[in-house]
């Protein structure tokens, strides 16, 4: 049963890298924590870094892994995956991809006490971030 209430994060990618996701080339997300939900989806909110400075992207991820199974490909390469894996991260597959069609400009988001994360930061402890994000219009990319 799905509760509707997924974990949702805050975390900084840089704009090199998001471009990589919009094009389903970078299909995992590497992280140094392990976050699960018990309905195996987290939301992470994307703070693109500069020069953008703002979130601009949500995506929908997998609980982690540190296995790829046997129907599973990394975009970027096996060599790449597992390289990650053995560095302390753990692999969040990408299910889905959102643009936000305004992003969260860096001023608005320090009028809300939020500052980029260096790992993440969950969304509900900056319920005016959660209020405005929650208001935003986003459009699918996949």
């Amino acid at each position: 049963m799905i509760n509707n209430t997924l974990p949702e994060l805050v975390i900084s990618i840089y704009p090199k890298y998001n471009n990589l996701i919009k094009k389903q080339i970078k299909n995992f997300e590497f992280r140094p924590f392990k976050i699960n939900s018990p309905d195996n989806k987290i939301i992470f909110w994307i703070y693109e870094t500069n020069p953008t400075k703002s979130i601009k992207y949500k995506m929908i991820v997998n609980n982690p892994i540190t296995t790829l199974s046997s129907s599973q490909l990394y975009g970027l390469g096996e060599e790449q995956f597992y390289s990650n894996i053995i560095n302390g991260r753990y692999a969040y597959e990408i299910i889905s991809f959102h643009e936000l069609e305004s992003p969260i400009d860096f001023l608005t988001l320090k009028a809300t006490n939020f500052f980029p994360p260096q790992n993440f930061t969950y969304l509900e402890n900056n319920s005016q971030l959660k209020n405005i994000l929650s208001q935003t219009s986003i459009k699918k990319i996949f």
